[in-house]
């Protein structure tokens, strides 16, 4: 799994977790997070071989 941003490069800063729809779930990130933009996303692929993050399961949020 390659990992690359839109604005830039990207790393992975916290473990899979994995959720059952209408559950949540927490996670720890690896170390504090310095200011930036930030995606969350989900790898798991469809029975089409698409992933959820590519069928829009994916949200961008900022850290002042």
């Amino acid at each position: 799994f390659e990992l690359q941003g839109g604005k830039g490069s990207a790393e992975e800063v916290i473990r899979v977790v994995e959720a059952q729809p209408g559950q949540s779930k927490t996670a720890q990130v690896e170390g504090p997070l310095k200011s930036g933009t930030y995606a969350m996303v989900c790898p798991v692929e469809t029975e089409d071989g698409e992933t959820h993050f590519e069928l829009g399961q994916q949200q961008e949020f900022e850290i002042e």
